[in-house]
């Protein structure tokens, strides 16, 4: 089982997950493993779908918008320090 270090993860991570699809790779960190990486194996033209995040605000908070006087009471709220 060849290993990676965590350094190649950081800088390559693209290349390390091509290169070991559907597999379960050692992390190692100065000689010795401190993770494994399990890597699903690639689809080509699969596409995660993300959710409807638009659609979920809008179930959430209906159509409300905020009045320019509640931006001006939430940008004075945010610069108090505690």
């Amino acid at each position: 089982m060849k290993s990676v270090a965590v350094r190649e993860v950081c800088k390559q991570w693209n290349k390390v997950l091509d290169e070991h699809a559907g597999s379960e790779v050692p992390i190692t960190s100065h000689g010795e493993i401190v993770a494994f990486l399990r890597v699903l194996p690639r689809i080509k033209g699969h596409k995660v779908k993300l959710p409807d995040f638009a659609g979920r605000i809008q179930a959430r908070f209906g159509k409300r918008t905020l009045s320019p006087e509640d931006v001006r009471w939430l940008d004075q709220a945010m610069q108090v320090r505690y």
